[in-house]
């Protein structure tokens, strides 16, 4: 079943290019707009993520069967993996929830670093500008 394969390599290339977007942001922060850009950008795009994932969960929970049933797994890894899970089931809930955790925190972070810029940014403007403009300084027909 192709769509299996076909799903799988379209959420490593969705995560691969949220992880150079945050990179590239991260690495041009202070050099200008793109980093802004590119912050504002991976926020958004591990929100999407976190909403998809949270969306999925769901789904899973409350029908267990699936919508989608994968592939059949003939080589018994699959059996294998679940007993894994259920022998530690505590351990991976905590790390599911670690995860979740990391990203929220992740896209909160990218959030603050872009409105810091942004502020930062402003600040540089207005001191470059010198006195800001007024226009109600301009009312000369006053004879005082």
């Amino acid at each position: 079943e192709p769509w299996f394969l076909y799903a799988l390599a379209g959420a490593g290339a969705y995560v691969a290019t949220c992880a150079a977007v945050g990179a590239c942001g991260a690495d041009t922060a202070g050099g200008g707009r793109c980093g802004g850009c590119c912050l504002r950008v991976y926020a958004f795009a591990v929100t999407a993520s976190l909403v998809a994932q949270t969306a999925l969960a769901i789904a899973v929970f409350v029908n267990p069967g699936g919508y989608l049933v994968p592939p059949p797994d003939i080589t018994g890894a699959e059996a294998s993996a679940w007993r894994l899970i259920h022998a530690n089931l505590s351990a991976v809930r905590w790390l599911a929830i670690a995860l979740l955790g990391l990203q929220a925190s992740s896209a909160a972070a990218a959030t603050a670093i872009a409105r810091n810029l942004a502020s930062r940014r402003r600040r540089r403007r207005r001191r470059r500008g010198g006195s800001e403009y007024d226009s109600s300084d301009d009312d000369d027909d006053d004879d005082d």
